[in-house]
């Protein structure tokens, strides 16, 4: 057998010096390479697109791989009977035919192998093969690993990826050779924001002077999109600068200034866009792109040290040779002082809840039908009383739920001071709608004086709006949409419905922790793995919790269901490392 391969490499050598061709037709193929399938690859006329439901597919992408333990590949795509070779190929080499990139990954092993990206029409995908026949596949942040018989042909064929209607079929694999073809359709294209591409506006960057970021983006909604959020961060860091703009539909240019370089040297940094976190991206990381700034002077510090002072709830700079930093987030140790100051309009529609619990189930019912010992609330009343329920938690369950996790995760030095205030009555309604506006913090920052209550007297504020939105007809607008303030220890939140009440506030309380949301791509999903509590688990879905800052619980890649209590709430270890937790 290592007779064979060494005849083989060295035909190929001398047929690819000697030929110094690129393309070869089948009759060209060197001695004792394998000749294509039957079935030619890529023949678009024989393809429709539907998936291994009917056996057709829009692309056929076929590559016959020679495995070298050094890391380089002698790859060859097969296309309609012809043999293209690509090249001796190492970690980082890139080569294009028509819609389709390749490229060459780094791979950590020292057996003979292979890691492949391949972009195109369909959805991106990595394939990593090795000598041994473990094959892993990677599509849409999802591996699947298998393992194919060595030296027998066809041994995988038409293997389904995924949840997709696409396939791979390994031709041939061996200690020297992974051959398959990987059969696939076109992806769908969403709409989607898209970096492409960053510089600075200064050239040379000078350590100590101020710097801004201009990122070219590309909108492919076909509507002006509003509270688009721009954030730019050193690469391992969480303190990051960000800004909201205003993006018409297609290309343009925003500016966001990051501060100062405080020293000399290159600082890897990466650009993120997102409007509303929930973004529906063709490819996970169109929105994220990472780039190189390099400070040059005469000298090698504006500062006469380095200004990070490794805490991730500040921002450092570097100001007249003095080292700066400014408050990001709430730090989650020792004792927060937190106040809950609640209001409500005058003519507020406080409806009455009755739930009745049978043999520890509980569930609403018609005011006919209470018995004497069921439970009868409101949303205001069930949010203040100490005794809280399940179906109905309490303001006081923020308190229980937080000292709990701390305690779990090792964190016995937090505590929380929690005092409920209200809830004060206003004459007008609040009316801001979904967007957010400065108009709601500014409004009850200035109820909160007014009442006689010093902001600087607690860590944290939470604001609370009992609304009537969806339960009072002439309600036509919700108030404002809940959000955290993280860098002022500010969370304003709008409720209407008991159960989701208390849930929020501690889902906007992480973002004062510097906790950020882990929604995923799609609506209602979260982000695979940092979203999801148990990201080893086998199989991955159903999930059995939902992380705090996604909310739901994922049952599928792309289903998810509520959570029935705080008991069904947890912390995923993203969130615990924003925390400083783990």
């Amino acid at each position: 057998m290592k007779k064979s391969w060494l005849v083989v490499l060295v035909v190929i050598s001398l047929f690819l010096v000697s030929c110094n061709l690129e393309v070869l037709n089948a009759a060209e193929i060197p001695e004792d390479l394998p000749t294509p399938p039957v079935s030619p690859a890529d023949s678009q006329q024989a393809l429709a697109g539907e998936g291994i439901s009917t056996g057709t597919w829009d692309n056929d992408i076929q590559l016959y791989n020679m495995l070298y333990s050094n890391g380089r590949t002698i790859i060859y795509y097969v296309n309609n009977g012809r043999w293209d070779y690509l090249g001796y190929l190492t970690a980082g080499d890139q080569v294009k035919r028509g819609d389709i990139t390749l490229t060459i990954m780094n791979r950590n092993s020292p057996v003979a192998g292979s890691r492949i990206k391949l972009e195109s029409s369909c959805a991106n995908y990595e394939i990593e093969m090795g000598g041994s026949g473990n094959y892993a596949v990677k599509r849409d942040g999802v591996t699947e690993d298998f393992v194919v018989p060595l030296n027998r042909y066809n041994a995988v064929s038409n293997r389904v990826l995924g949840s997709s209607e696409d396939v791979i079929t390994v031709h041939s694999a061996s200690s020297g050779v992974g051959w398959f073809t990987l059969r696939c359709d076109e992806a769908v294209v969403a709409d989607n924001l898209k970096i492409l591409g960053v510089s600075s506006s200064a050239s040379p960057i000078i350590p100590g002077q101020p710097v801004t970021v201009n990122v070219r983006v590309l909108n492919t909604f076909s509507t002006a999109k509003a509270g688009v959020k721009l954030r730019i961060q050193l690469v391992g860091q969480f303190a990051a600068s960000e800004q909201t703009y205003n993006l018409p539909p297609g290309e343009s240019i925003l500016s966001l200034p990051i501060g100062i370089l405080p020293c000399k040297g290159s600082y890897d940094q990466r650009a993120t866009i997102d409007y509303d976190d929930i973004v529906q991206e063709r490819v996970d990381n169109d929105n994220e792109f990472d780039f190189t700034f390099t400070a040059s002077g005469s000298s090698e510090c504006y500062c006469n040290n380095d200004c990070d002072d490794e805490n991730q709830f500040t921002t450092d700079s570097c100001v007249n040779s003095v080292c700066q930093y400014s408050q990001t987030a709430i730090e989650p140790r020792g004792t927060i002082n937190v106040l809950v100051f609640q209001v409500k309009p005058d003519d507020f529609l406080e409806r009455e809840e009755i739930v009745c619990c049978t043999a520890g189930t509980c569930s609403a019912v018609d005011p006919a039908l209470a018995r004497p010992d069921c439970d009868r609330f409101t949303v205001i009343s069930a949010f203040n009383r100490q005794q809280s329920t399940n179906y109905a938690p309490s303001a006081y369950d923020i308190k229980t739920w937080y000292e709990n996790k701390a305690r779990a995760n090792g964190i016995n030095n937090f505590n929380i001071n929690l005092q409920l205030v209200g809830p004060y009555i206003i004459n007008n309604r609040l009316a801001y709608g979904f967007n957010p506006d400065p108009g709601v913090a500014t409004f009850f920052r200035n109820m909160l004086t007014q009442q006689g209550y010093n902001r600087n007297d607690y860590d944290i504020v939470h604001y609370v709006y009992f609304e009537d939105f969806g339960i009072n007809p002439s309600t036509l607008i919700q108030a404002f949409r809940s959000y955290a303030d993280r860098a002022n220890g500010d969370t304003f939140n709008a409720f209407s419905i008991p159960v989701e009440n208390t849930q929020t506030i501690i889902h906007e309380m992480g973002h004062t922790f510097n906790g950020d949301d882990l929604y995923g791509s799609g609506f209602g999903n979260c982000r695979i793995p940092d979203g999801i509590p148990e990201p080893n688990r086998q199989p991955l879905f159903p999930q059995s919790q939902a992380c705090l800052m996604c909310g739901a619980i994922m049952t599928s890649q792309t289903s998810t269901q509520n959570i029935n209590g705080l008991n069904d709430l947890t912390l995923c270890d993203y969130t615990l490392r924003k925390f400083g937790w783990q």
